[in-house]
């Protein structure tokens, strides 16, 4: 195991706080286990309108307690990773999609897809006031991301007209507090309006 206390940062490992030292513990906080399972539903409602649903979990966390040297590095039961860098357990696409033959070989299609992303609730080791690797962050939170688009499409071309983000959720992600600017974030990119066209030949 390698240490370095030159301050926090994410130095191909973890970092965090021990007492008045700040440590960045390089290495595998130990073994782990992911359960989970997907599950993915597709069905024709009719001539014209066909919808799918797929969901997926998973959960990963550590199976052994570790120390270094009789400090805590990581507890049994925490999640996999550091925040804000954890995965959501739940993940759920739903989409419906009408389409709808015109006059001269032409389709009209209609679609909207609505993405959902879980909270991971932890328990996480940057969270524990005992652990090496105390850095205390803030999760994701839950999100939920609806695109919808309408086509009109011809054996040779396609032209589309989307709206992506249409309920304009801008959730704040991934907050790291240790950024070089000193705290940092993202969001989803705002409600978005656009025309595509793509030419077959």
């Amino acid at each position: 195991m390698l240490w370095n206390n030159r301050g926090p940062g994410y130095l191909a490992g973890s970092s965090g706080v021990c007492g008045n030292t700040n440590y960045s513990y390089l290495g595998t906080p130990g073994p782990a286990t992911s359960n989970g399972f997907d599950l993915s539903v597709h069905a024709l409602a009719g001539a014209h309108l066909r919808a799918s649903l797929t969901v997926s979990y998973a959960g990963a966390h550590y199976t052994h307690t570790v120390t270094q040297n009789g400090a805590l590095v990581v507890r049994e039961g925490e999640a996999v990773g550091q925040l804000p860098w954890v995965v959501p357990p739940w993940n759920v696409t739903a989409l419906l999609e009408y389409s709808l033959p015109l006059p001269g070989g032409a389709v009209g299609m209609l679609r909207a897809e609505d993405m959902f992303r879980s909270r991971n609730p932890g328990p996480f080791q940057s969270d524990d006031p005992e652990s090496l690797n105390y850095n205390p962050g803030v999760p994701d939170p839950s999100t939920n991301l609806l695109n919808l688009r309408a086509a009109f499409q011809r054996p040779s071309y396609e032209v589309a007209l989307f709206l992506n983000n249409a309920l304009d959720s801008r959730p704040v992600l991934l907050q790291n507090f240790f950024a070089p600017a000193g705290a940092a974030a993202t969001t989803l990119r705002p409600r978005t309006v656009g025309l595509s066209a793509s030419w077959r030949y």
